[in-house]
């Protein structure tokens, strides 16, 4: 099997038990979900901050603003994600949150400068079919207001993703993946620890 599949493979797997941990910490605890976001970026900030030191790397973005633009959208996009887990279910604010590629295919013409098939008006369709069936709740004549504020949340946080792959991606064509970490947990840390500041508990 190829090491990158494997590598992915084991990614998921962590992303996936992160995810239940942020549950089971939202659910017993008065820790919430902007708080696990700060503390998982200034964590994430710490680490790389020590590899960049112990290696000497640059960490001087080119095209810096897509560098900035990755961190700003990936920041959100994790806050939102983990507010989608504390106040829906993991299922459905992973099932939510993964339809990010979507996104990012209705991204790709403006912001990558690529062309998109035709089809992609079809795949867009099945796909937001699929998130009304998800969103909307099952019970009928119930009230907009009765839908989950958490799939919301995690809904955002897969319209924001689109826009951190699709920066991503340019930024990854002329910067190392020490800098695009770099300024992504520093940037994710100011943002999560803004909105976190007021609210901050000892768990």
């Amino acid at each position: 099997m190829n090491k990158g599949v494997i590598l992915l493979l084991i990614a998921e797997f962590f992303f996936a038990l992160g995810t239940v941990i942020v549950k089971i910490v939202t659910a017993s605890t008065h820790v919430s979900g902007i708080e696990l976001t700060f503390f998982r970026f200034s964590t994430g900030f710490v680490i790389i901050t020590f590899y960049i030191l112990l290696t000497g790397k640059n960490i001087k973005p080119v095209k810096p603003v897509y560098v900035y633009m990755r961190g700003i959208f990936n920041g959100i996009a994790v806050m939102f994600f983990f507010m989608g887990v504390q106040y829906s279910n993991v299922s459905k604010a992973n099932l939510l949150n993964m339809t990010y590629p979507v996104f990012v295919m209705m991204l790709a013409p403006f912001i990558n400068r690529e062309k998109t098939h035709h089809s992609i008006l079809l795949y867009t369709l099945i796909i937001m079919t699929g998130i009304y069936l998800v969103i909307i709740p099952a019970s009928p004549g119930t009230l907009i207001s009765d839908i989950n504020k958490g799939d919301i949340f995690a809904l955002l946080s897969a319209l924001t993703a689109g826009f951190g792959i699709s920066f991503l991606r340019e930024a990854g064509k002329s910067n190392g993946f020490h800098i695009i970490i770099f300024y992504l947990m520093g940037i994710g840390t100011l943002i999560s620890g803004t909105f976190a500041a007021g609210s901050l508990t000892v768990p």
